[in-house]
């Protein structure tokens, strides 16, 4: 993770910290599978993987892929509403 994605993440109640770090641990399985392209109106440069926080809040984790196309480099970690499905 960039500084300034822990920067954000530390900003977190911890059990949310817990849950991203979990998360983290299920994206770095698989990635391609989890992820998607980051839309225009995010930044196309990079992937994003969603997951629930709670029933009030989402995450969107946004990264790049290192160039051995494995490391997951964690760039930004941003929490909002949840959004009904």
């Amino acid at each position: 993770m960039t500084q300034h994605a822990v920067d954000q993440a530390m900003q977190w109640p911890v059990c949310e910290q817990h849950k991203l770090h979990e998360q983290l641990r299920e994206l770095a399985k698989s990635p391609v599978r989890l992820s998607r392209p980051a839309t225009l109106h995010e930044n196309p440069k990079y992937q994003v993987y969603e997951f629930t926080l709670s029933e009030t809040e989402a995450c969107k984790v946004f990264f790049q892929y290192g160039q051995d196309e494995q490391t997951l480099h964690v760039v930004v970690v941003a929490r909002g509403p949840a959004h009904s499905r």
